[in-house]
């Protein structure tokens, strides 16, 4: 018997679907690599214990985040009836959890992304380059296509709208 997440993340047909493409994947990952690589060739030409052990580890933490960013974006962000989730089943947050969702010019939001504003905190998570969580926000973007986040972002506030007016619809009104 499955449980309702799974029954969530198994639907056939996700409301939107939010991913990377394969030459943002690949250069993401490259430039990170690149970098943990820079620095580990000048890490071995310096001169000093203390600078080569701090650039060497700087370039090793750049080749260990480009390694965790090129299997995160191998997944993607869904939409589904009752919340957003990853394609490998890890649940993001419950459409009733979500406050707002801010997607302005001067939002603190991720690249090409947006974020949703949670009624309750949640466990700090991340998967770079596609999604991150802290407390009561979610960012969702990164390494994704501008146009297919802010379809994300629309449908969820459409779908938060019209919650709240069916919320508003159920209560009964003042007689005028």
């Amino acid at each position: 018997m499955s449980s309702p997440i799974e029954a969530r993340v198994n639907a056939p047909h996700p409301i939107a679907r939010l991913g990377c493409a394969a030459p943002r994947r690949f250069i993401a990952t490259a430039v990170l690599a690149g970098l943990g690589v820079f620095m580990a060739v000048i890490a071995a030409e310096q001169e000093g214990a203390w600078k080569t052990l701090v650039l060497g580890l700087a370039g090793l933490g750049a080749l260990a985040l480009a390694l965790l960013v090129w299997r995160a974006t191998g997944t993607a962000v869904l939409l589904t009836e009752d919340a957003l989730v990853t394609s490998d089943g890890r649940l993001l947050t419950a459409l009733d959890e979500i406050e707002a969702v801010e997607n302005g010019f001067l939002a603190f939001r991720p690249a090409n992304g947006f974020v949703l504003r949670l009624r309750h905190p949640m466990p700090r998570g991340f998967a770079p380059g596609l999604w991150w969580r802290f407390g009561r926000r979610l960012g969702v973007g990164g390494s994704v296509s501008a146009p297919e986040a802010k379809a994300m972002a629309q449908a969820i506030s459409m779908r938060l709208a019209a919650r709240r007016a069916g919320a508003e619809g159920d209560t009964p009104g003042e007689p005028s």
